[in-house]
């Protein structure tokens, strides 16, 4: 398989090195108990509030805005999200290692509070969680 990649005439013969960044994902036990993980994740987030993808102005509780919903007859759509943490580098020497963290939209959990009286809907999702480019 790696002869068909590197386009090798000879797919038994020796194949050259090939260098490789190893990044390792961490465990949720991982990532919370590891204080360099966590502060990964704290610069994740406030880049995304300082980006303004979070309106923390507007967080409310969710069983809140799920009974207005209900009430009012307007659909909301709720989603998770959820942190991922990763040592990038992790193949060389400790000193060389990066802590890298995302905060992700997980699309799986997304579930509705459908009123189809009424079209106009919301995203409503936790204030301390999100994703934003590097």
């Amino acid at each position: 398989m790696i002869a068909q990649a590197l386009q090798l005439e000879d797919p038994k013969a020796p194949t050259p090195e090939i260098q490789a960044i190893v990044t390792k994902l961490l465990s949720r036990a991982e990532m919370l108990s590891n204080p360099k993980a966590l502060e990964a994740i704290r610069a994740e987030a406030d880049g995304l509030v300082k980006a303004g993808t979070w309106d923390l102005s507007s967080v409310r509780e969710k069983e809140d805005v799920r009974k207005e919903a209900k009430a009012s007859g307007v659909s909301v759509h709720f989603g998770q999200l959820m942190t991922i943490a990763s040592i990038k580098f992790y193949e060389l020497a400790d000193h060389l290692h990066k802590m890298n963290a995302r905060i992700v939209y997980r699309g799986d959990c997304a579930n509705t509070v459908q009123q189809p009286s009424i079209k106009s809907s919301a995203l409503i999702l936790p204030p301390s969680k999100g994703s934003t480019p590097a």
